[in-house]
C-alpha cells in the first residue's frame, strides 16, 4: 500500500457510478442518520465530545453532496460540474474529519478503560488505542490524497452549450475564462 494517501471522492466516483437516484438517497439518508446521531450523542456526553460533533458536522457536509449526486441523477461526480467542485475540494476533508472525530472518541474511551480497576480494562484500553491509531492513519491519509493532484480529473473539457469549465489545475491563467457573443456577419 503507498503512502501517498487515497482520494476517496475519486474512489466513491468510480464505486457508485452506476447506482439509482433512489440508492443514492438511501445512502444520503443513511449518512444524515450518522450525522444527527454523532451530533446528539457528542453534544450530550459530560463533558461534551466536540470531536463527535464537528464529525456530525462533517457527516452532513457528506450528505448534502451525496443529495446533489442524486438529484443530478447520476452516481459520477464527473457528470456534475455543480457539486463536483465543492466535493473534490471539502469531501475529503469531510471525510477526514469524521474518521479522525469517531478516532478521537475511540481515544477517550481508551483511556477510560485503560484507568478502569477491570483485569480486562488493560487489553480493552489497548485495543481502543489500536483503533484510534488505525483511525488517526486512514485520516492522515485521505488528507494526503486529496493534496495528489494527478487524481483529480480534468476538467476542461468542451460542454455541449459551447462553454468551458473552469481548470482548476491550472496555476495561471483567469479565474474564469471570458465568453464572447457570437459575431454577427
Amino acid at each position: 500500500m503507498p503512502l501517498d494517501g487515497f482520494h476517496v471522492i475519486h474512489w466513491a466516483s468510480s464505486q457508485f457510478g452506476s447506482l439509482l437516484p433512489m440508492h443514492l438517497g438511501g445512502a444520503a439518508l443513511m449518512m444524515l442518520a450518522l450525522a444527527i446521531t454523532l451530533l446528539v450523542y457528542g453534544a450530550k456526553m459530560v463533558p461534551t465530545s466536540w470531536m463527535l460533533v464537528a464529525a456530525g458536522f462533517a457527516a452532513a457536509v457528506l450528505a448534502y453532496f451525496i443529495v446533489g449526486t442524486a438529484i443530478n441523477g447520476s452516481g459520477g461526480i464527473q457528470d456534475n460540474p455543480n457539486v463536483q467542485t465543492a466535493a473534490w475540494r471539502y469531501g475529503p476533508a469531510c471525510v477526514a474529519i469524521v474518521v479522525f472525530g469517531i478516532s478521537g472518541f475511540l481515544f477517550r474511551l481508551s483511556l477510560r478503560a485503560w484507568a478502569s480497576d477491570e483485569n480486562s480494562g488493560k487489553a480493552f484500553g489497548l485495543a481502543l488505542f489500536l483503533m484510534f491509531a488505525a483511525g488517526t492513519f486512514v485520516s492522515v491519509q485521505v488528507v494526503r490524497g486529496s493534496l495528489n493532484p494527478s487524481l483529480i480529473p480534468h476538467r476542461t473539457a468542451a460542454r455541449d452549450d459551447g462553454t468551458r469549465m473552469i481548470d482548476v489545475n491550472s496555476p495561471d491563467g483567469p479565474v474564469r475564462r471570458s465568453v464572447s457573443a457570437p459575431r454577427r456577419h
